[in-house]
């Protein structure tokens, strides 16, 4: 693992045993052998290994895949995996910046939704999302409605909000509290996930869980303070549940 992987590189087991095919059954990753690990960075696969190598060990999951950093990527690299793989599930993990309290530093947190801030036109206080502008960022099909800036994922939790920039200072932040006073957190890969996800494969939406350990205080720029292998290490006991 490691540098030997560049971005996108999948790791597969061979085939699970029959028997080992399990239903999902909570906010703890169960089917393992059905499901789709996605890292959104070399750097998160990394610590990861080095802090718990068995949480990301190839051997453990369906496939584990490093699918790049913002939406974008993350949404186009999980397109094409799910017609790859077909997974059951999809777990997308790594670091966040917290919404709450610095006391949030270095621990973990499960999302019950994720949304999606910066889509839409303006910016600043002049910036209207897709609801105002009456469009949503897919029409949906038979198998699941319009999405417009939320999802739901598989567990229960608060929201998660996915935007293209982190928060820059204080007035960036409060700013997209005031938006989505209801999340608890940010990061850069979520929405993306969850709405390639919701798209299918043609046969259904798949279940995401986002398990992010908190990094830092959302709009804290400064990567010395950053707390990653801690909140890696309580990324690895949620995976290794």
């Amino acid at each position: 693992m490691g540098a030997r992987h560049p971005p996108g590189a999948i790791h597969m087991p061979a085939a699970p045993r029959a028997d080992a095919l399990t239903a999902y059954s909570g906010p703890m990753v169960r089917d393992t052998q059905t499901t789709l690990l996605c890292l959104p960075t070399q750097l998160e696969l990394l610590r990861l290994t080095a802090l718990a190598p068995a949480a990301v060990d190839p051997e453990r999951w369906g496939a584990v895949a490093v699918i790049g950093f913002g939406p974008v990527a993350a949404a186009a690299s999980v397109s094409r995996l799910l017609h790859e793989h077909a997974p059951t599930h999809i777990v997308l993990a790594g670091i966040a910046g917290s919404y709450g309290p610095a006391s949030e530093i270095g621990t973990a947190m499960t999302f019950g939704s994720i949304a999606m801030d910066g889509v839409g036109a303006g910016e600043g206080a002049a910036f209207v999302g897709p609801s105002t502008m009456g469009f949503p960022q897919w029409e949906g099909n038979t198998n699941h409605g319009a999405v417009v800036d939320r999802l739901t994922l598989a567990d229960d939790g608060p929201q998660l909000l996915t935007v293209a920039a982190a928060a820059e200072g204080k007035a960036m932040l409060a700013a997209r509290r005031r938006r989505f006073p209801d999340a608890a957190a940010e990061d850069m890969e979520g929405f993306g996930v969850a709405l390639a996800a919701a798209m299918g494969t043609g046969i259904g939406a798949v279940p995401v869980s986002i398990y992010r350990g908190i990094s830092n205080v959302a709009g804290n720029r400064d990567p010395k303070t950053w707390k990653i292998d801690d909140a890696l290490a309580a990324v690895a006991e949620s995976l290794l549940g």
